[in-house]
């Protein structure tokens, strides 16, 4: 366990951590634990925490130099906008296969690497491995339930991916792919701030993507400063980012010459819902078929009333140019 000495190294996973002291342990020997017949690397990317998170990074590199690469910054690198991965990880990834892992969530299965690799190296018509995923909370509790609800492993579609949104399916601790996928993935997928939902479209669309009902991560919830619960916890920045998904949505949808609009229109649809319950776009939500059928399914009582307001509306209208009488 823990020792890639002598083997032929394959994949690279890397790790992203900010102040995750009270978790990276935990996720540095989810990487160390796997079992594998093939050499693999651990670029761990500390980004100038404040807490004892570099130290224990220092710890398991020295215990394991021969699969933790530790980049330590003396500067705080996402407040300056950069991207770390571009700068900082994929110039180090030396292998044909990549995976991930944040500082806050963790590996739960020593065959992991293993499994996926053994897929995705004989298969090459497909583009991405994933897995199922389980929710626990701040201090490791489970919140019973998983990124999918399938324990059936089977073929992702594109069009179930785009609709579901991000991280609907999948959890991006299980992401196994081609890092020459990533590296030549056209800018009109790239979204500020945001890379699992537009990788796994990406590579959704180029390939297909196998999903394994096997739990073998655990993705942790409501950290503080994650990017989630920042997002959520401010109303400005959700709307914000409400909009910004719509119009990138709208984009890619434009990008793909349609090829997937019907999925599109869903996900937008399923933001725009989001947006109502933000109290913003609901005049909007009252005219948008794909908004009206989303809102309908979670709230059966709103097909009634939004045909009610759009009707009171209409007449109120007709009304004022004289055409209703």
């Amino acid at each position: 366990m823990g020792t890639t000495t002598e083997k032929e190294y394959k994949v690279t996973a890397f790790c992203l951590a900010f102040n995750h002291e009270k978790y990276i342990r935990k996720t540095l020997e989810g990487f160390v634990s796997q079992k594998t017949d093939f050499g693999f690397k651990v670029i761990v990317h500390d980004d100038a925490s404040t807490d004892g998170t570099a130290d224990i990074i220092r710890e398991y590199a020295q215990k394991y130099p021969d699969i933790i690469i530790p980049v330590y910054q003396s500067e705080n690198q996402y407040s300056k906008g950069v991207k770390i991965l571009d700068r900082f990880i994929f110039p180090l990834v030396d292998t044909e296969y990549v995976m991930s892992c944040e500082g806050d969530d963790y590996w739960c299965d020593e065959n992991k690497m293993q499994m996926q690799y053994d897929f995705l190296s004989t298969h090459p018509e497909y583009s991405l491995c994933v897995h199922n995923t389980k929710w626990i909370d701040q201090d490791g509790n489970s919140l019973d339930k998983t990124a999918n609800p399938s324990q059936e492993d089977g073929e992702l579609t594109a069009h179930q991916i785009i609709a579901a949104g991000g991280g609907g399916l999948c959890h991006c601790s299980s992401f196994l792919y081609r890092i020459a996928d990533r590296k030549n993935m056209p800018r009109e997928y790239l979204l500020k701030g945001m890379g699992d939902y537009p990788l796994i479209m990406h590579l959704s669309h180029i390939g297909k993507v196998y999903y394994m009902g096997r739990i073998m991560s655990a993705y942790r919830v409501g950290v503080s400063g994650g990017w989630t619960a920042t997002m959520m916890r401010n109303k400005k920045n959700h709307e914000r980012h409400i909009n910004e998904m719509i119009q990138y949505l709208q984009r890619v949808d434009n990008f793909t010459q349609g090829r997937y609009h019907q999925s599109y229109v869903q996900a937008i649809a399923k933001y725009r819902v989001d947006a109502v319950n933000l109290g913003v776009g609901v005049w909007r939500a009252l005219f948008d078929t794909e908004v009206r059928a989303h809102l309908k399914e979670k709230y059966p009582a709103f097909g009634k009333r939004a045909a009610f307001i759009c009707k009171s509306m209409a007449k109120g209208i007709l009304l004022r140019l004289g055409i209703y009488k």
